[in-house]
């Protein structure tokens, strides 16, 4: 009866550390968190610099955005302004040619 009541007391004391212990501890997310810190601030300084350009200030993610926009509208062949009238009717929901294609009716 004594090595019963000895593991009943051993097996309540560990139930009881276990979350006491788990608190303590640093978890995951917070140590990738400090590792990754360093080069989330170094692309976030870089993202975020300004390039003067006579006197204006352009951060550099502008730039990025219009290159994009820009190389990706002649890349596919203006369709960004050729299909904008069909995409007001589709917002619009007045585009029979999506209903027959897609829902079949």
């Amino acid at each position: 009866m004594a090595s019963n009541n000895f593991k009943i007391s051993v097996f309540s004391t560990i139930l009881v550390l276990i979350p006491i212990l788990g608190y303590s501890q640093v978890g995951l997310d917070e140590r990738l968190n400090t590792a990754f810190m360093p080069v989330a601030v170094w692309w976030e300084n870089l993202i975020f610099t300004s390039v003067s350009l006579g006197v204006l200030d352009i951060p550099i993610v502008l730039i990025l955005l219009l290159f994009g926009a820009s190389f990706f509208t002649v890349y596919f062949g203006f369709i960004n302004i050729r299909k904008f009238p069909l995409a007001i009717q589709v917002v619009r929901g007045w585009c029979q040619f999506f209903y027959r294609v897609f829902w079949l009716y």
